[in-house]
């Protein structure tokens, strides 16, 4: 409702669009932030304080269902083109160019917070805790081959904007592997979901016509092939805190 009737609310008489390149950027922070209160329902935990006379647990994973609404609603909204977002007296009016950037760059963003480390070991935590009641590592990985891989099932066209997300996609489970120095389930399920995209991607690039698709899904096989190299990340004390276990916990009070 907001983005159509953006550049007439930021017209000024006399003025430019600095305005509206303004207002444009508040609305991706201000959608990227929903985004974000989303995705802490993934890996999420109740955290309830209470003493220790008091029955029952102080952490509870969330359902499986909340889980899972969670991803259902991040597949329609933050991993598909959001092409709300790219209205023509907007994008054609703020710059010459860049609009694919930076919906690419909104999106790797969100994507990077979905698998962030911490959430994938609560998660690996909450099925060794709960069994099948839990949302598994394993089903958001397939979720997200669905919101991000699908047209390789179904032939559809591979727009420049979801190319990016495809190659942040890549990029991310190939930082997993690198900074999970012990090898655990996160090693196993990133370089699980990089030789599934390989396979596909290799079948699908000999159904392709378009010049640019075709090239694209080469280029898939040879980075998953020849990752790049990358450095390992120094947490600092602060940064330790952060990802000590706590971040994403829902704070419920009684």
């Amino acid at each position: 409702r907001i983005a159509p009737q953006l550049n007439e609310w930021t017209q000024e008489q006399g003025k430019g669009f600095e305005n509206l390149d303004e207002l444009y950027g508040e609305l991706i922070s201000v959608w990227t932030r929903y985004i974000g209160h989303v995705t802490t329902n993934i890996g999420g935990v109740y955290e309830l304080i209470k003493t220790a006379q008091e029955p029952g647990y102080s952490y509870t994973h969330l359902s499986k269902a909340e889980q899972q609404r969670a991803m259902d609603f991040l597949r329609n909204e933050a991993f598909s083109t959001p092409t709300w977002m790219l209205q023509d007296d907007i994008v054609r009016n703020i710059g010459p160019s860049g609009i694919v950037d930076r919906i690419g760059a909104m999106q790797s963003r969100m994507l990077r917070n979905v698998l962030r480390s911490d959430r994938l070991r609560r998660m690996v935590e909450n099925e060794a805790l709960n069994g099948t009641s839990a949302y598994a590592l394993s089903d958001l990985a397939k979720d997200l081959r669905s919101a991000i891989w699908g047209e390789l099932n179904s032939n559809k066209a591979i727009d420049a904007y979801r190319r990016n997300l495809q190659r942040a996609h890549i990029a991310t489970l190939q930082s997993i592997l690198h900074t999970d120095k012990h090898k655990t389930d996160l090693s196993s399920m990133a370089q699980a979901e990089l030789d599934w995209i390989k396979k596909k991607a290799m079948k699908a690039s000999k159904r392709y016509k378009n010049a640019i698709v075709k090239a694209h899904l080469k280029a898939v096989q040879h980075v998953i092939d020849n990752p790049p190299a990358m450095e390992t990340p120094s947490l600092s004390r602060r940064s330790d805190m952060e990802h000590d276990g706590h971040e994403g916990c829902l704070h419920y009070y009684e």
